[in-house]
Parts: C-alpha cells; structure tokens; sequence
C-alpha cells in the first residue's frame, strides 16, 4: 500500500507514484471507454482501499473523444466529500 511519509520523502512520493500509475492503467482500460461511451458517462472513479478500508489512491477515467483519459492521486491529496 502506499508508504505515510511521502509528503516529506521525495523516494517514497515516487514510489507511491509508481503504484499509483501501474493500478491506474489496470483500471483505465479501452473496455471502459466502451462502457462510458455507451451509458454517456463522463467519468469514472476508482479507489483502493488498504485492509483497514482507509483510502490509499484514487483514480479517474475521463471519456475524452471515445476513449479514455487518466487522471491519478494519493487519497492525502485528494478532499474526501
């Protein structure tokens, strides 16, 4: 999961990037760009959660010209409403 100090740790921001985009590619895919094409969606959100349930990244599929375009961060980064 993603390491605590990565606010203060430039190796460990990095690291935390890195997972960040490798999930994020998983989860940003050519099919659901069909599916947000096809149900007129803007967007999509993905967040993984830790075993505890505490947000560790978040990610966003936005529909641009029939595919699909990521947008990643760390849940501190992010304002959970």
């Amino acid at each position: 999961m993603s390491l605590p100090n990565a606010k203060e740790d430039k190796a460990a921001y990095a690291v935390n990037y890195g997972r960040t985009k490798v999930w994020e590619t998983k989860s940003c895919t050519a099919e659901l760009a069909t599916v947000l094409k096809r149900y007129n969606l803007l967007m999509a959100a993905f967040v993984l959660e830790n075993p505890k349930g505490e947000p560790q990244s978040i990610a966003m599929c936005l529909k641009t010209s029939g595919e699909t375009q990521a947008s990643a961060g760390w849940a501190n980064d992010w304002p959970l409403v």
